[in-house]
C-alpha cells in the first residue's frame, strides 16, 4: 500500500511539472508578464516547502555525479562573462536559466536521495503531463480530420501542442516514450498494460507527425539503448544466454520476434531514407543548418578560448558576413556549435568531460542497481540517450519546458541507487549555503526583471491602443534607466520616437536617431537597426548618412529586397540614374514581383520599364497582360504559372475570363476560388473578383463596396507585423515580447500580396 506522503509527493510533482510544460516554462508563460507572478510564486513556494520538509525530516546532503563538472561549467560561464562585458546583459539572461536548471536538478536529486520522492512517482508525473501534451496535440488535428471528410486525404499539419514548434514537441516525446515503454514492461496487470500500449502507440504516432528529423534519430538511438539494456538485463547479450533462451521458445514466439525485428529494422531504414530525402525540402535543406554551423565556427575562430559569451549566438551570428540566412537565429541547431561560439575551447572541453562523466556514471549506476529496479533505469538511460542525440541535430532545449523534461530524465538516470552522503566538512557547509544563495539570487533577480518587463509590456499595450507614440517613448525611459543594457527596450523606445517623428516632430526625430545609434552600437549585427536609422537620416535631410546606413543593412542581410529599393530612392538625390537602375535591377533579382506594389510604382523613374524577359516572375506577366486588356496573353501566362495559393489562382482565372468576355466562366471560377478560402487574404481576393464582376456589369457602386471590403480585410494597423521572422529577436533571444512591426514608415518596406494590392490600387 502506498504511503500518504507518497501520494502527496505524486500530486505535488505532477501539478508542478504539468504547469511547467503546459504554461509556465513554455514561451507563452515566459513572454506573458501576467503569468510571471504565478510561475515565480509557485517556484518560491516549492522551495520554501522543500526547505521546511528537509529541515523537519533532518535530511542529509548527498553528492551528485555532476558536482565536479558543474564547477567547470561555472568557470566557463564566468570567463565568458568577464571577457565579453559588452554583451553582459544577454549573458546574464543565459546565466539565470542555467542557474535555474542547476537549482532544480539539485532539489530533485536531494528529494530522491533522501528517499522522500520515489523515482516511480517522478515517472508517473511525467506520464500524466504527457497525456495533457498529447491531448492538445491531437486537438490541433481536428481541422485536418474535417478537411479529409470534405476533400479527401491530405498530409496532416505538424502538431505543436503547447510548445509552439513541432521540434519542441518532438524533444518532449523522445523523453516520454522510453518511460512509457519501461512502464509497459514493468506492469503485470492486463488492463493497465493495454492502456500503456495505447499510450505508447499514440505517442509514437504523434512523434511521426511532428516530422522532426532530429527527434526521429534521437528516438532510434534511445530505443536501441533501451533494447540493448533490456537484453543485458535478461542475460541475452552473450551467445550462450541467447541460444539457451531461444531454444526454449515455441515456434510462434520465434516467428513473432523475427517479424518484429524485421519491422523495426525496416522502420529504421525508412526513417533514414525520409531524413535524407527531406534534406532537399524547401525550408528544411541541410544548407540552412550547415550555414549556421559555418557561422558558429567563424565566431569560434574570433575568440577560440572563452567564446563570445553565453547565450550570445543570436547576437553574433547576424553580423558574420557571407553566412546565410542572416535572419535572427538563437542557436546553431547542434549543441557543440553554439557552445564553441559562446564558450570557446573551455566550453567544448567541459562538454566533453560532462559526456564522459555521464556515461561513466550511467554505467556504474546500472551495475549497482538491483535487477528489480532496472526497468525504470532503462527508460531513464534511453530517454537521456534520445534527448542527447536530438541535441546534435537540433536544439529544442532552447525552450525551458523541453530542457526541464530532459533534466528530469538525467536526474533519474544519474541518481545513484545508494546515494553517497557528503562527508567533507567544507562541502557539508558550503553546499547548502551555495544552493540557498543561488535560489535567493534567482528569485530576487527574477522578480526584479519581471517587474520591469511588466511595466514595459503595459506601456507597449497602451501605445498600441492610443497611438500616442511620444508619450509611450517618454514612459519607457524609466524602464531603460532600470535596465539600461537590455537592448530590446532601447530598440522599442527608438521605434516609438521614430513613429512620432513620422508625424513631423523634429525633437522626436533627433531622439529616434540617437536611439537607433545606441542600439546599433549595442547590437551591430541587426540589419533592421541600420535600415531604420537610414530612413531617419533621409527624413532629416542627411542623404549621405542614409546611404551609408542602408548599405550596411544590405550588407548584413542581402536577401531583403526592400533595402535595395530604398537605396534606389536614395540614389536619385545626386541624379545618378545608373546607380538607381542598378539598385532596381537588384530588387527585381530578389523579388521579381516587387514592382507591383503601389508604393514601389510611385517611386519608379518615369522612363523605367520592366525587362522583356518574364522568366522568374510569379504573377507579373499575368498582371501586365490584364492591365493591357490582353486576355489571351494573360491566359497563356496563367497556364504556365503554378500559384501556391489556390484562391488567388482561380480568382485570376476569373479575371482573365472577364477580360475575354466570358462572364459565366468567371462566375464559376470565382466559386472555385471561394471554396479554397482559408484566411483574410483569400477573402480579399474573392472580393476583388466580385469587384471585377461588378465593374464588367457597369455597377460602379457594387464595385466600390467590394473593393472597400477587400481593403478592410487587409488593412494594416500601425503596429501590424511586417517581418514575422524578426519576432525571434524578442521571443527567443530576450524572452520578451515586442511591437510586431519592426521597420519605421520612413523605410519603404512593402509587404503583403503584391498582385492583390496592385489590382485594388488600380480599381481606385
Amino acid at each position: 500500500m502506498r504511503k500518504p506522503s507518497d501520494f502527496i509527493a505524486l500530486v505535488v510533482v505532477t501539478l508542478l511539472f504539468s504547469y511547467a510544460v503546459t504554461v509556465g516554462a513554455t514561451f507563452n508563460g515566459l513572454i506573458d508578464p501576467a503569468l510571471h507572478p504565478t510561475g515565480l510564486g509557485l517556484l518560491g513556494l516549492t522551495l520554501v516547502g522543500w526547505l521546511i520538509v528537509r529541515w523537519q525530516g533532518q535530511w542529509i546532503w548527498h553528492r551528485t555525479p555532476l558536482d565536479g563538472v558543474l564547477l567547470l561549467w561555472a568557470v566557463a560561464f564566468g570567463l565568458s562573462l568577464l571577457t565579453n562585458l559588452e554583451a553582459s546583459r544577454r549573458i546574464t539572461i543565459g546565466l539565470w536559466y542555467m542557474g535555474l536548471y542547476i537549482g532544480i536538478g539539485y532539489v530533485l536529486h536531494d528529494a530522491i536521495a533522501n528517499r522522500v520522492l520515489r523515482r516511480e512517482r517522478v515517472v508517473d508525473a511525467l506520464l500524466i503531463a504527457g497525456v495533457v501534451i498529447l491531448y492538445f496535440a491531437f486537438l490541433q488535428l481536428r481541422v485536418w480530420l474535417g478537411q479529409i471528410q470534405i476533400s479527401g486525404f491530405t498530409l496532416p499539419p505538424r502538431p505543436v501542442s503547447t510548445f509552439g514548434n513541432p521540434n519542441f514537441l518532438g524533444g518532449f516525446l523522445v523523453v516520454l516514450i522510453p518511460f512509457i515503454l519501461s512502464r509497459l514492461f514493468a506492469t503485470r496487470n492486463s488492463i493497465p498494460r493495454i492502456g500503456l500500449a495505447l499510450y505508447l502507440l499514440l505517442a509514437v504516432f504523434m512523434l511521426a507527425l511532428t516530422y522532426s528529423r532530429g527527434a526521429w534519430l534521437g528516438m532510434v538511438a534511445g530505443l536501441i539503448a533501451w533494447g540493448g539494456l533490456y537484453l543485458a538485463h535478461q542475460g541475452l547479450l552473450s551467445r550462450a544466454g541467447f541460444t539457451a533462451l531461444w531454444s526454449q521458445q515455441r515456434s510462434a514466439i520465434r516467428g513473432l520476434v523475427i517479424t518484429s525485428s524485421l519491422v523495426a529494422a525496416a522502420a529504421v531504414v525508412a526513417i533514414l531514407i525520409v531524413v535524407v530525402a527531406s534534406l532537399n525540402d524547401a525550408g528544411r535543406q541541410a544548407g540552412l543548418r550547415t550555414e549556421l554551423w559555418r557561422g558558429a565556427l567563424a565566431l569560434f575562430q574570433e575568440q577560440p578560448l572563452t567564446g563570445q559569451g553565453l547565450f550570445t549566438f543570436g547576437r553574433e551570428i547576424v553580423r558574420v558576413e557571407g553566412v546565410q540566412p542572416d535572419r535572427p537565429h538563437s542557436h546553431a541547431h547542434s549543441v557543440p556549435f553554439p557552445i564553441a561560439a559562446d564558450l570557446g575551447l573551455i566550453g567544448l572541453v567541459t562538454l566533453l568531460i560532462t559526456v564522459i562523466v555521464i556515461v561513466r556514471s550511467l554505467r556504474q549506476n546500472w551495475q549497482r542497481t538491483p535487477p528489480r529496479d532496472r526497468l525504470l533505469l532503462m527508460g531513464a538511460v534511453a530517454a537521456v540517450t534520445a534527448f542527447g542525440v536530438h541535441q546534435l541535430t537540433d536544439l529544442p532545449t532552447m525552450m525551458p519546458a523541453v530542457a526541464l523534461t530532459g533534466l528530469v530524465a538525467l536526474v533519474l538516470a544519474l541518481a545513484p541507487a545508494e546515494p553517497q552522503p557528503m562527508t567533507v566538512r567544507w562541502r557539508r557547509l558550503g553546499h547548502p549555503l551555495g544552493l540557498v544563495g543561488l535560489w535567493l539570487v534567482l528569485l530576487a533577480t527574477g522578480w526584479w526583471s519581471s517587474r520591469i518587463y511588466a511595466q514595459y509590456a503595459d506601456i507597449l499595450n497602451a501605445v498600441a491602443f492610443d497611438q500616442n507614440y511620444r508619450q509611450g517613448a517618454e514612459r519607457l525611459q524609466p524602464v531603460l534607466d532600470a535596465d539600461p543594457d537590455l537592448s530590446l527596450y532601447r530598440l522599442q523606445q527608438a521605434f516609438l520616437w521614430g513613429m512620432a517623428a513620422q508625424a513631423g516632430d523634429a525633437d522626436a526625430l533627433e531622439r529616434a536617431i540617437a536611439g537607433y545609434e545606441q542600439f546599433t552600437r549595442l547590437e551591430p549585427g541587426y540589419a533592421l537597426g541600420w535600415a531604420n536609422l537610414a530612413g531617419l537620416f533621409w527624413q532629416a535631410g542627411k542623404p549621405e548618412a542614409a546611404v551609408t546606413a542602408m548599405e550596411r543593412a544590405a550588407t548584413l542581410d542581402p536577401e531583403v529586397w526592400q533595402f535595395r529599393l530604398n537605396l534606389s530612392l536614395y540614389a536619385s538625390a545626386p541624379g545618378d540614374s545608373s546607380a538607381r537602375l542598378g539598385q532596381l535591377a537588384e530588387v527585381l533579382s530578389l523579388n521579381p514581383d516587387a514592382l507591383l506594389y503601389p508604393e514601389v510604382k510611385r517611386i519608379l523613374p518615369p522612363d523605367f520599364s520592366l525587362p522583356d524577359e518574364s522568366a522568374g516572375y510569379a504573377v507579373t506577366p499575368i498582371v501586365t497582360a490584364l492591365d493591357a486588356g490582353e486576355g489571351q496573353a494573360a491566359l497563356s501566362a496563367w497556364e504556365q504559372t503554378l500559384l501556391s495559393n489556390a484562391t488567388r489562382h482561380w480568382t485570376l482565372r476569373a479575371m482573365i475570363a472577364l477580360t475575354l468576355n466570358d462572364r459565366a466562366g468567371a462566375v464559376g471560377y470565382l466559386q472555385q476560388a471561394e471554396s479554397f478560402v482559408t484566411g483574410r487574404v483569400d477573402e480579399a481576393w474573392v472580393h476583388l473578383g466580385r469587384a471585377w464582376l461588378a465593374r464588367s456589369a457597369g455597377d460602379d457602386g457594387l464595385m466600390t463596396i467590394k473593393r472597400q471590403q477587400a481593403f478592410a480585410l487587409i488593412e494594416r494597423e500601425p503596429f501590424a507585423a511586417d517581418d514575422d521572422l524578426l519576432m525571434n529577436i524578442a521571443y527567443a533571444q530576450f524572452i520578451r515580447t515586442a511591437i510586431a512591426r519592426w521597420y519605421l514608415p520612413q523605410v519603404i518596406y512593402p509587404v503583403g500580396d503584391p498582385a492583390l494590392l496592385h489590382f485594388l490600387d488600380e480599381l481606385s
